[in-house]
């Protein structure tokens, strides 16, 4: 029966046996079954943990249609204009144009979804319909007071359509508006368009096409303030390179690249709280996880009481794996307190029972809950006779958790104790060093 805990049960056994693309698959219908049951949070981790073992262009539709459930609607553009550029390296241009169109209507006001509507146009050979979309970016340009872009889209208009004299007239007019009615290409225009049209080339000057060195050296540029975390800056390097060259595959690799960097770097900033995050943002819009609306096709979990410790914590694992700690945390908690229920208990801990200790861990540290996390880990290395394992993943978790609430000497005194332990456990070197420049700045 395909319920909730039958299907992260499989992806998390997809992922232990490294078979990527059917976890992928498998954590895609995840993401469409809790879609249906409108717990929206999860539908999402599960889509981008689907996106993030195995890329499928058509999945960013679908985050994008839960984004715009939520209320969220730039992340649903940003997931849009994934969905564009993977489906335009692919040619698979109606789907271009699907994501084009979509991001037209989520930002009506916006002159780039015309401008990525009139590329594809172009691609396909459509160039009457290409010209006429340049036109419509130039007026949201224009609208928004980006003269210098609506001036620019509609040169790309005037390419499409050269004998068009109505895009002269909003040409004349653009440039009335830059340099006013004395210009000389003001002059040329009025004179043109008296006349039949003749050599439209050179109405405008060509701006120069950076050569092929200086657009090598620009990419690196831009990979080098990606790397700053400087992605705004990064992007208007890679966007001027595919205003000359709009099929430039390393420019468009890098554009993609940038955009998946900047989300994950806004998820990585944000990550240790996604949770306190997406519950205040569900308090804000007054979200709820609704029930099942009659008839849907949606099969009912088994309650958690009704599973065995170690399914619980199986499952615990399964949502860290997608990000979601706080219900990761739950889950092996009700592990942990099934097991020292049913076991008789001893001042000794099971292997199994420090398994939930150290996952809870983990997940409280990444909710910012790090008074729980400290708390709990402090409370467990007391215990005498601990394998040595155990305590140095108990020790390393603890300074994991010290570091990130603040306390740097504390943190680096546990990582001390580990060294003298294993000078080689994890990364222990890099860890130690790293703190220690904490320390002093």
């Amino acid at each position: 029966m395909d319920d909730e805990y039958t299907l992260l049960k499989e992806a998390a056994s997809y992922l232990k046996q490294k078979r990527i693309v059917e976890a992928a698959q498998l954590y895609q219908k995840i993401g469409e079954f809790f879609a249906q049951k409108s717990f929206y949070q999860k539908a999402l981790a599960a889509y981008q943990k689907s996106l993030a073992l195995h890329p499928n262009p058509n999945l960013y539709f679908s985050l994008a249609g839960i984004y715009e459930k939520i209320q969220r609607n730039f992340s649903a553009y940003e997931a849009l204009k994934q969905a564009y550029h993977s489906f335009i390296r692919q040619k698979a241009f109606e789907k271009s144009l699907e994501a084009g169109f979509k991001m037209s209507h989520l930002q009506p006001d916006a002159a780039v979804p015309h401008e990525k509507i009139a590329e594809v146009y172009f691609y396909m050979g459509h160039t009457p319909e290409a010209s006429a979309e340049y036109q419509n970016a130039a007026v949201k340009a224009e609208a928004q007071g980006d003269f210098r872009k609506s001036m620019e889209y509609l040169f790309y208009a005037f390419k499409m359509a050269p004998k068009d004299k109505e895009i002269w007239k909003k040409l004349r007019h653009a440039l009335i508006q830059r340099r006013g009615a004395e210009d000389a290409q003001v002059q040329k225009l009025d004179e043109i368009l008296k006349i039949k049209p003749e050599a439209p080339e050179k109405l405008i000057p060509k701006k120069e096409l950076w050569p092929p060195e200086k657009i090598a050296e620009q990419l690196k540029n831009a990979q080098t303030l990606m790397e700053e975390y400087l992605f705004d800056e990064a992007k208007k390097i890679v966007e001027e390179i595919l205003v000359q060259h709009p099929q430039h595959p390393e420019a468009l690799k890098a554009l993609e690249t940038l955009t998946a960097e900047q989300m994950a770097a806004l998820g990585e900033a944000t990550e240790p709280s996604t949770e306190e995050l997406i519950r205040s943002l569900e308090e804000d819009l007054d979200i709820k996880e609704a029930p099942t609306a009659p008839g849907a096709a949606v099969k009912v979990a088994t309650p958690s009481h009704a599973l065995s410790a170690q399914t619980l914590y199986e499952l615990a694992i399964a949502y860290k794996e997608m990000n979601l700690y706080r219900e990761a945390a739950d889950l092996a908690q009700k592990a942990l307190r099934k097991i020292q229920k049913k076991e008789k208990k001893s001042n000794q801990p099971t292997p199994f029972e420090l398994d939930c200790i150290l996952l809870m861990g983990i997940c409280y540290r990444h909710q910012k809950a790090h008074f729980d996390a400290i708390s709990l880990l402090e409370k467990t290395l007391s215990a005498q006779g601990l394998p040595l394992p155990y305590r140095l993943a108990l020790l390393y978790q603890l300074a994991l958790a010290l570091e990130s609430g603040g306390n740097f000497n504390k943190a680096l005194y546990f990582l001390r104790k580990i060294e003298k332990e294993d000078k080689q456990y994890r990364d222990i070197r890099e860890r130690i060093h790293t703190l220690r420049k904490k320390r002093h700045v």
